[in-house]
């Protein structure tokens, strides 16, 4: 009895190591086979390029050529795009950006793709009859300074691009430094200041903030005024990325004017039109200083139509100004650590190195009925700002998207999507601010919509600096006012 119990149990035990030894035998099966590759893709960072699949002429003068651009981008996990120019949004498939170009208009087109493990970047020069198929590859952002500021197009890229380039461009200027030491200490000249139509803007424009305009077709005039340390001659540069410039003329050895003439608004069209004007003042060395002055021109719709025919007594509509609290209980943060609040909105990273996203919902109730091309003004009022930590010691800047995320707030929330509309220098967000950009073309296009809500996203443009510390930006939804203004005629005498 004894022996069959011994002779059992070495039995089982045989049992067990053959099973041990199968498993191990799967596994490494597994590993070796392409059935891994297809369940568990690697991941790997982004490509993209871009080709053209539409160039239409315009079928009436005057009209727009028509050019569709496709993202073509690779990598795991799937790449979000983000173009600085999208005439269609809203009309066009995600990785498709709709450009509409004047007969002589050229334009540089250009897509950041981005996943957790990287950014790439691919540009393609536009032209009105450009052939369809024409393409253009993309490379990593590595080295990639940040000279020129993103415009505010359909954008969503939420990394640490911007990052990585201002540290490139910091490392750049300390080679030019070093470069102008060995010349025997030559300083590169300093814009100083920026004037639009004799108003100082210099503040909006060092901020990166965008100068809003009525987009209608006209002349807007600039002057730019610069400062060498050493007495150096200064030579300008200016070029725009819609449009053209001209009557560009020395005011004096320090400063330069130029015309920069604004294209019109397409009929129908509600879209804002986000356009930089980029300047550089170089010294005779080669040392410079650049600045981008970023314009939103957004559609003014009103009063053109009202002939005041007829023997109505009727003095028109009436401009009334809404203002409109954030809601508390659809206002709230997520957190990458998978937490979700309401009441308070948070946006940076955390002491555990957590990632916090910003959510807000205004309610658009008071504007049924309202036809939104009497929409003529809004913005969005941030009264009050708490800042912990330095947010802006690792992210440039804080996007804002109009992203629909529904009834609740919940973990879902925290992911890409939404459609950017303005973008906030992270270093000088504070109490006080007000946000606009293409703000009222999102607004218009939800009452058109028939919507009972807006809802706007938050985020910088780099998750975490890793330091175990609070940097963040933190406020209440009470202390958020969205105001519009528009021509009540329901309400006219």
């Amino acid at each position: 009895m004894e022996e069959q119990q011994k002779t059992g149990k070495k039995s089982s035990a045989g049992i067990v190591v053959v099973v041990i030894l199968l498993v191990i035998i799967l596994v490494l099966l597994f590993m070796l086979s392409p059935l891994k590759g297809l369940l568990f893709p690697d991941k790997n960072e982004p490509t993209v390029s871009l080709v053209v699949t539409e160039s239409q002429a315009p079928g009436t003068a005057g009209e727009p050529y028509r050019i569709l651009v496709e993202a073509q981008v690779e990598g795991n996990p799937e790449p979000q795009v983000q173009f600085n120019r999208n005439d269609g949004i809203g009309q066009v498939e995600p990785n498709f950006s709709l450009v509409l170009l004047a007969e002589d208009e050229t334009y540089l087109l250009t897509a950041v793709a981005a996943n957790e493990l990287g950014t790439a970047e691919a540009s393609l020069e536009l032209a009105p009859g450009v052939a369809v198929g024409t393409a253009s590859g993309g490379s990593g952002m590595d080295g990639i300074s940040d000279d020129v500021e993103p415009a505010s197009g359909d954008d969503d890229v939420e990394d640490d691009a911007v990052e990585d380039s201002e540290d490139d461009a910091i490392e750049d200027s300390a080679d030019d430094d070093l470069d102008a030491d060995a010349a025997g200490g030559n300083n590169a000249p300093d814009i100083e200041a920026v004037f639009y139509e004799d108003d100082n803007i210099s503040e909006l424009v060092f901020r990166g903030d965008a100068l809003p305009i009525r987009y209608t077709e006209g002349r807007h005039s600039f002057v730019i005024i610069a400062a060498d340390p050493d007495g150096d001659a200064i030579e300008f540069d200016i070029a725009t990325s819609h449009s053209r410039i001209v009557e560009v003329a020395r005011v004096a050895v320090d400063s330069v004017a130029f015309t920069w003439i604004s294209p019109a608004n397409p009929a129908g069209n509600l879209e804002a039109l986000n356009v930089s004007i980029t300047v550089t003042a170089s010294d005779p060395a080669g040392a410079t200083d650049r600045q981008v002055i970023t314009l939103a021109l957004l559609p003014v719709l009103g009063d053109d139509d009202d002939s005041g025919a007829g023997d109505s007594e009727e003095s028109g509509p009436i401009e009334t100004t809404l203002n409109l609290p954030a809601l508390p209980e659809l206002s709230g943060f997520v957190s990458s650590d998978e937490r979700v609040r309401t009441g308070v909105i948070l946006v940076g990273d955390g002491s555990a190195n957590e990632m916090y996203k910003g959510y807000l919902t205004f309610s658009l109730a008071p504007l049924v009925g309202v036809d939104p091309a009497d929409i003529i003004a809004t913005r969005i009022l941030f009264n009050h700002v708490n800042k912990s930590g330095r947010p802006e010691n690792f992210a440039t800047w804080l996007d804002f998207k109009e992203f629909n995320y529904g009834d609740t707030l919940d973990l879902r929330d925290f992911a890409f999507g939404g459609t950017l509309f303005y973008k906030q220098r992270a270093e000088s967000f504070g109490s006080g601010n007000t946000i606009q950009g293409s703000l009222i073309t999102q607004i218009r296009q939800a009452v058109d919509a028939g919507r009972n809500r807006f809802q706007v996203k938050m985020g910088l443009d780099a998750g975490t600096n890793s330091n175990n510390a609070d940097d963040l930006f933190q406020f209440r939804p009470e202390n958020i006012i969205l105001e519009i203004v528009f021509n009540d005629r329901a309400g006219s005498l």
